[in-house]
């Protein structure tokens, strides 16, 4: 449903933000400013995007004012801790203002409908004559789109659960709609909300409400929820939590942290790649990029372990690799965006082999390094066996214990010392190596050991198959076949 659901989205604000003002949106934190959405490798399937709009601003749209207070202003800061909170989740919060600036009640909408939100919630402070108190919550009315009445029906019963219990807040009509009296209609002709914010979202098909937790007007209100920055919080927190009950988030997990690459090398069997990270409080898998030098991220496989092996990649490549984690909530808030390296080996080596004086010579070429290189060799048996290392800087060998007449296949290796590591892992009480899968410690004090004792093959093995025969009776042998084919010529 979402890219269905943005595309149309990003359409209709497209044509619509030709007639409307620009909106001052926020250009910190996970907003992306250049772009004007959120990195799309932090977007899910489980992922929201929720536009949260501080009521009023501007210098002259204060909104309601009573006991030296400034809705205007007090919008503001309640938005800001409600971001704050629905983040602690795992939610994609926006903000349609982040400081004392006037934005059209329509291009609130507009922006949300740009950054491709699934919800707005509007946060407002009620105003009205001394005896009026409580909360409030204003939905979209029965006209045009269903759904989005619905999934704010869903929000408002959460927001209200959640500040009656929190706040000891109430009212006689807690939750309504309205519908205009301008004449105006939507595309199937159905009267349109008279809330500005509701009525163009829902052109929009996002759900959006305007929640007001209580009256600025009223004394009691003002002492229980806003002359204090503490008061102010819980306010938001609250407010927060209602909105994410209601838009389906589980209130007892929390986002998952972001994932600490460890390293990415090869591991001795053809091309393949290994990826290790730590594991991530909150996390219940992992999703893992890849990409080559100024190549974009592209998923290439997922794990509920703090490792991946990408099977996948080619021959004498480098290539950069990065996770994100993530739970039923949705992704982490940010990931490692240099990632780590890591190339993958030749195809091949070149080996040559000749018999003579009783010994096969083996050479080969290799334009790499290594630290050392293995000999197998494999008889009428067919089973490999090693019958040499030598160093990384050799390029040929001599293997004298063979028979005359008999045919041998050599395949050879070469080896690198790679980086391994045992560290912490969060989840369980010890320390444990990833290299063997074994506890090595019970202990909570190692948290991160590199180890370089190890020695894994890093190229794929080349093959080469040799007779051991007589040069003298080979060069008959030739020449009794060229005869043989003059005769018959």
């Amino acid at each position: 449903m979402r890219p269905l659901k943005s595309i149309i989205s990003l359409a209709l604000a497209g044509v619509l933000l030709l007639a409307g003002t620009p909106v001052q949106a926020e250009a910190g934190a996970l907003y992306r400013a250049d772009e004007g959405y959120y990195d799309p490798m932090l977007l899910g399937e489980h992922d929201k995007i929720v536009v949260i709009d501080p009521g009023h601003g501007g210098p002259w749209e204060t909104g309601a004012c009573s006991g030296g207070l400034v809705e205007r202003d007090l919008n503001l800061k309640i938005s800001k801790y409600i971001k704050q909170r629905l983040e602690s989740y795992g939610c994609k919060v926006l903000l349609s203002r982040t400081y004392n600036t006037r934005v059209g009640l329509e291009d609130r909408a507009r922006y949300a409908a740009k950054v491709g939100a699934d919800a707005l919630a509007s946060a407002h402070l009620n105003g009205a004559g001394a005896r009026a108190h409580g909360a409030r919550v204003i939905i979209p009315n029965r006209s045009y789109d269903g759904r989005c009445r619905s999934a704010a029906v869903s929000m408002a019963n959460a927001l209200m659960k959640h500040l009656s219990k929190d706040l000891g807040l109430g009212a006689r009509y807690p939750i309504y709609s309205r519908y205009t009296k301008s004449g105006l209609r939507y595309p199937n002709g159905s009267r349109a909300d008279y809330f500005a914010v509701i009525r163009v979202s829902k052109r929009y098909h996002i759900p959006a409400v305007i929640v007001e937790p209580c009256y600025i007007t009223n004394a009691g209100d003002r002492h229980k929820c806003l002359t204090s920055e503490a008061k102010l919080r819980k306010v938001g927190y609250s407010e927060a939590d209602g909105l994410a009950d209601g838009l389906g988030y589980n209130l007892h997990l929390k986002a998952p942290e972001p994932a600490e690459l460890l390293d990415a090398e090869p591991t001795g069997k053809s091309s393949y790649i290994s990826v290790t990270w730590e594991r991530s409080k909150n996390a219940q898998k992992y999703i893992v990029f890849r990409r080559t030098k100024g190549g974009k991220w592209k998923e290439i496989g997922r794990s509920k372990k703090p490792s991946f092996t990408d099977k996948r990649a080619t021959y004498n490549q480098t290539y950069y690799y990065t996770v994100v984690s993530e739970n039923s909530n949705g992704r982490a808030v940010s990931y490692d965006k240099s990632g780590v390296k890591a190339k993958t080996p030749r195809h091949d080596i070149e080996l040559g082999a000749r018999y003579t004086n009783g010994k096969v010579a083996l050479t080969w070429t290799d334009e790499d390094q290594p630290d050392s290189y293995t000999i197998y060799r494999s008889g009428d048996d067919g089973d490999y066996k090693k019958i040499a290392t030598v160093d990384g800087d050799k390029r040929s060998y001599s293997d004298a214990d063979v028979n005359e007449g008999s045919i041998y296949t050599y395949t050879i290796r070469s080896y690198k010392k790679c980086k391994t590591y045992t560290y912490k892992d969060r989840n369980r009480d010890g320390v444990k190596s990833y290299l063997t899968g074994r506890w090595t410690c019970r202990k909570r004090t190692v948290v991160k050991h590199k180890r370089n004792d190890e020695i894994r093959s890093t190229y794929k093995k080349s093959n080469i198959t040799v007779a051991c025969q007589p040069q003298a009776q080979t060069d008959t042998e030739n020449q009794s076949e060229t005869q043989t084919a003059d005769t018959t010529q």
